[in-house]
């Protein structure tokens, strides 16, 4: 049996009281079940809030709760992009484990980037077992406001079907692009924004207009700002259910690009910082004071959750609330952001989309009064899959037997001989793989490339690899690897090595590069001596290739036409704007050998794609005749 069905049908009991250690007074007492909040930010940086050593950006309410809680200093996100790390935060399965694995925008359903009437990502099966409905089960009243990124509208990944009585945000991550969007959704009901005009979220600044002018950059704004929007839904909702157990889980899509934020609020910043105008060339929307908006942004951020706090000391709950704010990975690299000028990951290597340190170490506040001492900070090793066994004990009920995860409630609670510790952490993203072993860490970019190995202890921003003189090790943490993780039918781990899928050159080095596979396997039907209806491994195959800092927006074609060989390719749109860069080719060619079972062409790639920016590519196998079954 479907082991989510076995959760969904025992049920879970309700336990009526929760024991908690008090360790101010060493003593124990009876008290009422803590209500909970879980604040996730969106590519918030290890080291972007003052708590955790940032100079720059204010975030006086997040340093406040720091004080009057704990910091963790080893907590990793879930994954190093959106979607998989939430799953994994909501499961309690890490990517080895979990149903979504990776973004997923299912381009087979059309324009996903140009057709505002295609909502929603990759979405999470009926059955499945998350926090909402655990502590549903466990008599609490749930709430999810802000990014949801695990289903669109009517589809089994709402969440409203997924363990939440009420919801309010964005449920497509595509449009949490913009803050200013024409619409949210409210318990599956789209609900217009007054005063938000349609546009799209990724455009370039004409030539024609002056970069210097905040008048330039009026059509990028609305009346209402979306965030606000949600932090004033999580004070209503506090207010509603101040008395009875509540959860509210709040994964607000700052600072996610585009850079947008109210006037007001950059006014704080400009001037401070040295600023170019960006033009919008390295995707999302321009921006005139980038810097001063991309703080401006976590500020409002953090003063909203200020609103959050006073409201549950308004109401009397906020010494029987369990407070928990985190990021769901590391810090990005496009849209005009400038992680290194913020220092955003403290020194670690890597940004979000890397499996290296800076993509996946993120913040950890936990606040509890009663529980947690105030002003101490913890270097134990967890991650998001530890969330769903903590708060089952926090809420004094059971945790699912099929979990990645380990309580964490022992070291919140000063009991750190007690607390259990995890072997190892495993993590695979678009084909790479990472595993964390006591003091040793594994990496590599796909499963057809060399393993790298750091000693994180002596070398936590994995600046030599001593795969060469560590074998034995190498060996071990492969093995361990490849056991850590089930085959998966959406997100298989075997994709071509990232050295055959692009470069970029002249600066930054190999960053990015990478092929989406389809789905699914759907191989065209043929009536070959296999019989009516027999599946055939030629397929087509639909690629879309975007590319960033390109001079022309023409100029991309040569390059790609010679790295993906002329004959057979057939041009079906034009150098557009496009989500992940500036410029987007797109091309189908048939008779293409594809891996039926992983559901990606089986060579694509002969030659190599040289543009003096990264080239991101995106690849769909799929049957031009009707479908077949072959899963």
């Amino acid at each position: 049996m479907n082991r989510y069905k076995t959760l969904k049908k025992r049920g879970l009991a309700l336990a009526g009281v929760l024991v908690v250690a008090l360790a101010s007074c060493g003593r124990e007492t009876q008290s009422p079940r803590p209500n909970i909040v879980l604040i996730v930010a969106d590519d918030l940086g290890y080291g972007e809030l003052g708590s955790y050593g940032q100079q720059r950006i204010r975030t006086p309410e997040l340093d406040r709760l720091a004080s009057e809680g704990m910091r963790f200093t080893r907590h990793y996100s879930g994954s190093p992009v959106c979607a998989p790390s939430r799953a994994t935060l909501l499961t309690g399965l890490h990517t080895g484990h979990a149903v979504v694995r990776d973004n997923d925008e299912m381009v087979e359903r059309g324009d996903v980037w140009g057709d505002t009437l295609i909502e929603g990502n990759h979405p999470l099966p009926a059955e499945t077992y998350t926090i909402g409905r655990m502590l549903q089960d466990a008599g609490y009243v749930t709430a999810a406001i802000g990014k949801w990124g695990l289903g669109g509208p009517g589809d089994s990944g709402e969440p409203n079907l997924q363990g939440f009585d009420h919801w309010y945000g964005y449920m497509c991550q595509r449009e949490a692009h913009n803050y200013y969007p024409t619409h949210l959704w409210r318990n599956g009901k789209r609900e217009e924004l007054s005063g938000n005009p349609a546009f799209r979220a990724h455009q370039r600044l004409p030539a024609n207009v002056d970069p210097d002018d905040p008048a330039s950059y009026s059509t990028y704004r609305g009346a209402t700002y979306a965030m606000d929007a949600m932090m004033e839904e999580a004070v209503a909702f506090v207010r509603e259910h101040a008395a009875e157990p509540f959860f509210l889980y709040l994964p607000f899509p700052v600072p996610h690009v585009a850079l947008q934020v109210p006037d007001e609020s950059v006014q704080e910043y400009e001037g401070r910082f040295p600023e170019d105008p960006y033009p919008g060339d390295r995707g999302y929307l321009p921006n005139r004071t980038p810097r001063a908006t991309y703080a401006a942004m976590i500020t409002r951020m953090d003063r909203g959750i200020g609103d959050v706090l006073r409201a549950l000391e308004e109401e009397g709950v906020a010494g029987n609330t369990v407070v928990i704010f985190t990021s769901d990975n590391g810090p990005t690299f496009n849209g005009g952001t400038d992680s290194e000028f913020f220092e955003s990951t403290a020194g670690l290597r890597g940004l979000k989309t890397m499996l290296y340190e800076g993509g996946i170490r993120v913040p950890l506040i936990v606040r509890w009064p009663g529980a947690v001492a105030g002003g101490g900070s913890t270097d134990h090793i967890s991650a998001f899959w530890d969330f769903m066994p903590t708060l089952a004990e926090i809420a004094g009920t059971s945790s699912p037997p099929e979990t990645d995860g380990l309580s964490m409630v022992p070291v919140l609670t000063g009991d750190s001989t007690a607390q259990p510790r995890h072997e190892s952490l495993y993590w695979e993203y678009h084909g790479g793989q990472a595993l964390l072993a006591g003091h040793w860490k594994a990496v590599r970019g796909a499963s057809d490339a060399a393993m790298e190995l750091y000693d994180i202890d002596a070398d936590p921003a994995e600046t030599t690899n001593v795969a060469a003189a560590h074998p034995d090790v190498v060996q071990r943490l492969s093995a361990e690897m490849a056991s850590s993780r089930t085959r998966s039918e959406f997100f298989p781990l075997d994709r071509p090595s990232a050295a055959r899928l692009g470069r970029v050159r002249r600066g930054c080095g190999l960053i990015a590069a990478a092929t989406r596979e389809a789905t699914q396997a759907v191989p065209r039907t043929t009536a070959d001596p296999g019989g009516p209806g027999a599946p055939d491994p030629r397929c087509t195959v639909q690629l879309r290739v975007t590319t960033d800092r390109v001079p022309a927006a023409s100029q991309p074609s040569d390059a790609i036409r010679a790295a993906f060989g002329e004959s057979g390719w057939t041009e079906d749109l034009g150098a557009t704007a496009d989500g992940a860069g500036t410029s987007a080719f797109a091309y189908s060619k048939e008779d293409v050998r594809c891996d039926v079972s992983a559901g990606r062409p089986a060579s694509l790639l002969d030659g190599e794609i040289v543009e003096d920016g990264i080239v991101y590519v995106e690849a769909s196998c799929f049957a031009a005749a009707p479908r077949t079954d072959t899963t």
